[in-house]
């Protein structure tokens, strides 16, 4: 049997400033919720990756441009995956600061934002049950990303 496997862990940090003649600055967990947040899962798949991006273990990155969004289709998706890679363009020669948007329409003035990362970030969403596009906030962004069936 073939599984994909995640965990995730979310630490909700706040800053106490420094307190003249108290304490130093410092940064602890938020006292409402007081741990660390977390969880783990595992789903089967055919060991199927939909897009021909993947090779011998090198993926061929896309650009997410802000004038139209490349699509994700993720019907029968087990596991999504999307990682903004921090650079404009494939080659990783030009910094990217600009934000990729994970949209509802192709169209950058259609639909809704799903999901906005940031310069290295990465998320994975087990069994999708939208289409997606990636789009760039402005700019264009290289973009890894595996859809595993």
């Amino acid at each position: 049997m073939s599984e994909i496997r995640w965990n995730v862990s979310v630490v909700p940090e706040v800053t106490q400033p420094l307190e003249s003649g108290g304490h130093q600055e410092f940064t602890t967990i938020h006292e409402d919720i007081r741990r660390t947040l977390g969880g783990s899962g595992t789903i089967t798949w055919a060991e199927t990756i939909q897009d021909s991006a993947w090779a011998a273990g090198v993926h061929t990155e896309e650009l997410a441009q802000a004038t139209s969004g490349n699509g994700i289709e993720t019907a029968a998706c087990d596991m999504l995956f999307i990682k903004h890679s921090g650079f404009q363009e494939v080659a990783h020669t030009t910094v990217s600061t600009d934000r990729l948007n994970i949209r509802t329409s192709a169209d950058p003035s259609a639909g809704s934002t799903i999901i906005s990362i940031g310069v290295g970030e990465a998320i994975c969403l087990p069994k999708p049950e939208i289409a997606m596009y990636l789009i760039a906030a402005a700019n264009t962004i290289s973009v890894e990303w595996a859809e595993l069936t």
